[in-house]
């Protein structure tokens, strides 16, 4: 009788066993992206995979060095930084940078000259030579650079422009330029460099300044203006003719002002009455500013009147917009009835007659990205939402506590409303209240617990996509009154409540990447501002931070127990609250505090 038996078949040519050596480059390329973007553009995790092999390692590198520093000194008091000069002795890695960033130097403490002038003079020109000659040997070896931006003095900008490749165009950014003696206004130095640089795609954030009164404004600064690609916009400079001419002294021949439809994408308009003048909207030429072409909005209002009758009007024209901000001072320029800090007198005493303050997701279609600053929580959740937002922050800040939760913190069951609403959400900037003793296993709910916490917290957690959650909670004791000026500050949570709380809402939501509990910019007299926390692995990264410290603290945690501890030390000034990404024109902390 004949029996079967298994019989183990030989392994063919073709069969082998896959390894990560063995897989394409491109596949390696998106597991590098894949980390970097779930790291939110941080590159810890980076630096561990290019250290896996050299595979890894090749497809780290453009990532690792997408954007590079570099400083060029015009006085002897400053110091030496950035890292493009150490890349001169590496020059293969110079192929991968995408962003230069010529970045404001730093002064040196205890610096005392003792040079005589002449001396001083001869040393500092050495300086600024050496410094312009490491980017000009940089740049032919840059070949995919995209982007340069110029935080220095205009000088330096000057020169920096004047090496750039005449066949290549580039992005280039003058954010936070300072002055130099070359020109006597911000104005002229700007107008300048444009004209030097007409043929790149331009940022320019010098007239966030009124025009100078009494004297007429060069054809060539609203060229200037018109070809930029993003600019920071005052009002003042979208007069009409016939108001903008009263400003002038007699005999001044004025200019045409901006002579055709600007090509700006991106627009940060600061509606704030020029010093002395008293126009008002009905004033500016608005027609001028190319609403359908816009794809970033910031607009910063410092008016008298609310500013919903301006959204009502320009949201139909928005239709190709991405992303908006909206800052105002008060809570009632969006909100004119609001109910706190009754009794009203004097500016909104008698409540302006406006259209309620609403988003119109009917007309901006692509929106994504929405932040508003200081607004209250009357406004209904309902018009503050649409079903493509990405990204979202509500925040209203207080000089004294950081913020006022009572008046700004969103209900749970808004929250919950907006995880229906816009379920793609990935990053999200809310206040909050007191949350020191969340979960903390000897906390009494309703004694020493803020229990409307929990239900808050648990809504966030449903936001399934979410990534980067930024909380901004009050920075004094629960008891403290309203209306003190001596208030007392204190962090809102130790470490380790940092650590839980991240902890809880990574359990309940596990796509967060990155937990913030931070303070706002100007509140700098506490020990710490900022906690961030992120997951690596099977453990907990806790890096506690302060705005005008040139250090971070950095932790390792392993549920609830700390394993190590170190400080970083930084050379250059450290971005405090980092930026949602996209925009040319950044918000920067380090130049820009209100």
């Amino acid at each position: 009788m004949l029996a079967l038996k298994s019989m183990r078949v030989p392994p063919t040519a073709t069969e082998h066993a896959t390894t990560f050596q063995g897989l394409p480059s491109e596949i390696l390329d998106i597991i590098a992206n894949q980390i970097y973007d779930g790291g939110l553009g941080q590159v810890d995790e980076l630096l561990t995979l290019s250290l896996v092999s050299r595979p890894f390692r090749r497809s780290a590198l453009p990532l690792l060095f997408k954007t590079v520093s570099h400083v060029v000194r015009d006085r002897l008091d400053q110091n030496e930084h950035g890292a493009l000069r150490r890349l001169l002795n590496h020059p293969h890695l110079l192929r991968y940078i995408q962003i230069v960033h010529v970045v404001r130097p730093t002064e040196a403490h205890g610096f005392v000259p003792s040079l005589d002038h002449a001396t001083t003079q001869r040393l500092t020109r050495e300086h600024t030579s050496s410094d312009l000659q490491v980017l000009k040997e940089a740049l032919p070896l840059m070949t995919r650079l995209r982007c340069v931006r110029l935080d220095c003095s205009a000088a330096v900008a000057y020169q920096v422009l004047q090496m750039l490749p005449v066949d290549q165009i580039y992005e280039i950014v003058f954010d936070n330029l300072y002055s130099s003696s070359n020109w006597p206004t911000m104005i002229e130095a700007t107008t300048e460099l444009a004209t030097l640089a007409r043929r790149h795609r331009l940022g320019l954030g010098a007239f966030g300044a009124s025009p100078p009164r009494g004297s007429a404004v060069p054809q060539a600064t609203y060229d200037a203006i018109t070809k930029a690609f993003a600019i920071d916009l005052h009002m003042a400079w979208l007069l009409k003719d016939d108001q903008n001419n009263h400003t002038l002294q007699a005999g001044i021949t004025p200019c045409s002002g901006i002579p055709e439809t600007p090509s700006w994408m991106e627009l940060r308009l600061l509606i704030r009455r020029a010093p002395g003048t008293h126009h008002s909207l009905r004033d500016l030429d608005l027609a001028v500013i190319p609403w359908m072409n816009l794809r970033r909005l910031s607009i910063v209002w410092e008016y008298t009147m609310p500013l919903n009758q301006f959204i009502h009007d320009v949201a139909p024209k928005l239709t190709n917009l991405e992303a908006l901000r909206l800052r105002a001072d008060h809570q009632r320029l969006y909100h004119p009835a609001c109910r706190y800090e009754i009794p009203t007198t004097g500016l909104f005493a008698d409540t302006p007659i406006v259209p309620a303050f609403e988003v119109d997701f009917s007309h901006m279609k692509q929106l994504q990205d929405l932040e508003i600053d200081g607004m209250c929580n009357h406004i209904p959740i309902i018009s503050l939402l649409g079903p493509n937002l990405r990204s979202l922050r509500l925040h209203r800040e207080d000089a004294l506590w950081s913020v006022y939760s009572a008046e700004s913190q969103r209900s749970h069951a808004d929250i919950l409303f907006a995880s229906r609403v816009s379920p793609g959400l990935e990053r999200l900037e809310l206040d909050i209240g007191y949350i020191e003793n969340l979960w903390h296993p000897t906390a009494i709910p309703g004694v020493d617990v803020d229990v409307e916490q929990y239900a808050f917290l648990n809504a966030i957690s449903k936001f399934r996509s979410l990534r980067y959650l930024r909380l901004f909670p009050p920075f004094v004791p629960k008891d403290s009154p309203r209306w003190t000026r001596s208030v007392r500050h204190c962090v809102p949570v130790s470490d380790d409540q940092a650590i839980r709380v991240f902890e809880y809402l990574r359990k309940e939501c596990p796509s967060l990447q990155v937990l913030s509990i931070a303070a706002i910019p100007s509140l700098v007299n506490i020990d710490t501002m900022c906690w961030e926390v992120k997951r690596r692995g099977d453990k907990t990264v806790l890096t506690t931070k302060h705005r005008e410290r040139n250090y971070q603290h950095r932790q390792i945690w392993e549920g609830q127990r700390r394993i190590t501890s170190e400080i970083k030390r930084f050379t250059t000034p450290q971005t405090y609250l980092t930026d949602s990404e996209g925009w040319m024109l950044t918000r920067n902390d380090l130049h820009d505090i209100r």
